[in-house]
């Protein structure tokens, strides 16, 4: 997946970190503003993808959201469990928080963004800060959150992974596979091979307790089979009282963000993140 970003004419910096031991790099805007941090999660199916790879998309969202990204190379599938990736992005947040492309400096704002997998452990993430211990030093929640096309039922129960199956590019492979296998067999079978519970809520945020959460963007697409998710986590957190936005995109394949520079609904979802983060992080004077 390295490839997605060959070519990339980015007007700005590129820098290689360790964020508390995990590689990664700060990708900067020319003129974006250092103290508002964006951690940025990529996706593929937690087993493929690099903070290089996800490069473009990095610059897109430091322009939009006028933010310095960090991209980070979270453990992957199948050499480690997804509770190292899940370590791995509270170390990266922990590092963002006071560290920016300059060194060390506290954070003014502090977004997440991820996409497909990504966006399922970006949700988890923010669980996971609104629980923490108060006498542990705990982080300070994020700003803000944009889920693209995210993977949030890692059971595969929502209704889009069958009825989406022939219309969703990417992913409609999947579907189609457990259109002639039993759930319930796909489930153990999924729970042996990769080594974990999958409806726990670390694991599926759609499962999860989803009040006291900060705002939150979704983007989707009906033709996509992940799209019952997004449905059903917005319904879910907006019956808990946390603010969810789902905007919907007709006909779009899976994470077309990444694949559809050129297209006009790529535009406009860029767009609409951007207004996002400006209504949800009003902009701060700056130092100087």
């Amino acid at each position: 997946m390295d490839k997605l970003s060959d070519g990339l004419d980015f007007d700005g910096s590129v820098e290689s970190v360790s964020a508390h031991g995990v590689p990664a790099e700060w990708v900067v805007a020319r003129g974006a503003d250092a103290s508002r941090r964006l951690l940025m999660i990529h996706g593929g199916a937690f087993a493929v993808g690099t903070a290089r790879g996800y490069r473009t998309m990095s610059a897109r969202l430091s322009r939009t959201a006028d933010a310095a990204v960090l991209a980070i190379d979270y453990r992957l599938w199948p050499e480690f469990q997804r509770k190292h990736a899940l370590q791995d992005i509270q170390a990266a947040y922990a590092y963002i928080v006071a560290n920016g492309p300059g060194g060390a400096m506290p954070a003014s704002q502090i977004l997440l963004s991820g996409d497909s997998a990504g966006g399922n452990l970006v949700l988890a993430l923010t669980a996971w800060l609104r629980d923490q211990q108060p006498d542990a030093a705990p982080l300070p929640q994020a700003n803000a959150v944009v889920a693209i096309c995210p993977t949030l039922d890692s059971t595969l129960s929502g209704p889009s992974v069958i009825y989406n199956a022939g219309s969703d590019v990417l992913l409609g492979g999947v579907g189609k596979l457990l259109r002639r296998i039993p759930h319930g067999v796909f489930v153990i079978a999924a729970t042996l091979l990769y080594r974990m519970r999958l409806p726990r809520p670390e694991y599926s945020p759609v499962f999860g307790n989803l009040h006291n959460l900060p705002p939150i963007l979704i983007q989707a697409s009906d033709a996509e089979i992940l799209y019952s998710d997004a449905v059903r986590y917005t319904n879910k957190a907006r019956r808990d009282g946390s603010l969810v936005k789902l905007q919907v995109w007709r006909g779009m394949q899976h994470d077309w963000h990444l694949f559809a520079d050129k297209l006009q609904a790529d535009d406009q979802a860029w767009q609409a993140i951007g207004d996002f983060v400006q209504q949800t992080c009003p902009a701060l004077e700056r130092a100087g």
